[in-house]
C-alpha cells in the first residue's frame, strides 16, 4: 500500500513534495531569521502609509487583499497576488 504523503497527487508531484515546493520559509539562507526580517519591513511598510486592511474580494475567508494609498494623483498601480 502506498503512503498517501508518496503518492502522486498533482502533476506528478507527492503530497512532501508540494509541502517542500510550497514552505517558502524553508527555502529562504537564513530560514527563521529572513522572516523575521521580512515581517519587520513589512511593518515599517503598514506605519508609512494610509491602508485599507481586509478588503474582501470573494467568498473564501482568506480572500481578502490590502490597499496602500501612494498620496499621488494618477500614480500606476502595482498589485502583488502572493499564494497565500
Amino acid at each position: 500500500m502506498t503512503n498517501d504523503l508518496t503518492k502522486s497527487l498533482y502533476r506528478g508531484f507527492t503530497q512532501l513534495q508540494l509541502d517542500a515546493l510550497y514552505n517558502n520559509q524553508a527555502a529562504w539562507e537564513n530560514g527563521d531569521k529572513g522572516f523575521a526580517d521580512m515581517q519587520a519591513q513589512s511593518e515599517i511598510i503598514y506605519k508609512s502609509f494610509p491602508v485599507q486592511r481586509n478588503i474582501r474580494y470573494g467568498s473564501s475567508p482568506r480572500a481578502l487583499f490590502d490597499f496602500f494609498d501612494s498620496g499621488i494623483e494618477n500614480a500606476p498601480t502595482y498589485l502583488f497576488i502572493h499564494g497565500g
